[in-house]
């Protein structure tokens, strides 16, 4: 028997525990959504997160001409857009509501933070990915710049880059600390080189709402309000 006991702790020791999400990382997961803003629901999807029971964060430049947008393939009415002029949007709702929203928190992030995001990239849905802060900008280049005005964008003044890589539909998608707080949105994927092929440096830019950007989201209530 003491043979026995011996073993299975030399096997439990010797075979490595299987990793999974964290409880911050399921929250954030849960929060996480797709988002189509196009009248016609044509596959033009961003990334999104709820931060309130009626609100969505996703990226400015995922915005279109339309008072309808589709949130995990169900259809929703757009009653207002708060904008922090950084690339970041705040949707208020009607027709769908979240039960499950994380925190916004705007203090600065550091070189070497710990980060993760799920994000919608091409027809995959919710795929999650985790790295570092591993650089800070306080310009950026005319390249972003220029293509920022292209889609009516404000041009920012500072911005973060992360080691994990990112595609199309990343877009809007929440960057989130170790303990689940919302610290930036995905606004940018470049090729380090400028050159189609060369590896990709994902980015985002500081969140730069006002408190009275964050009492408006989280007291919004449509009316009459549906069902969570």
């Amino acid at each position: 028997m003491k043979l026995l006991a011996t073993l299975l702790l030399f096997l439990a020791c010797a075979i490595p525990a299987v990793a999974g999400l964290t409880p911050a990382q399921i929250k954030a997961q849960k929060a996480s959504h797709t988002i189509y803003a196009k009248a016609t629901f044509e596959k033009s999807g961003c990334s999104s997160t709820a931060v309130a029971p009626y609100a969505l964060l996703t990226a400015s430049h995922c915005e279109v001409p339309s008072t309808t947008v589709q949130v995990d393939g169900k259809p929703a009415i757009i009653v207002a857009i708060l904008r922090d002029d950084n690339d970041h949007s705040i949707y208020l709702l009607n027709g769908i509501g979240f039960a499950d929203y994380v925190e916004i928190d705007e203090d600065p992030l550091s070189v070497g933070d710990e980060v993760f995001m799920f994000g919608s990239p091409g027809t995959f849905n919710g795929l999650f990915r985790k790295g570092y802060v591993m650089g800070l900008s306080k310009e950026i280049s005319p390249q972003l710049a220029a293509l920022l005005e292209i889609f009516g964008a404000d041009v920012p003044t500072a911005e973060y880059y992360y080691s994990f890589m990112s595609s199309r539909g990343d877009s809007g998608a929440g960057i989130f600390d170790v303990n689940g707080k919302l610290r930036d949105v995905l606004s940018f994927g470049q090729p380090t080189d400028g050159k189609p092929g060369a590896p990709i440096v994902s980015g985002g830019y500081a969140l730069e709402f006002t408190q009275g950007d964050f009492d408006t989201m989280r007291r919004f209530r449509p009316e009459p309000p549906p069902q969570i």
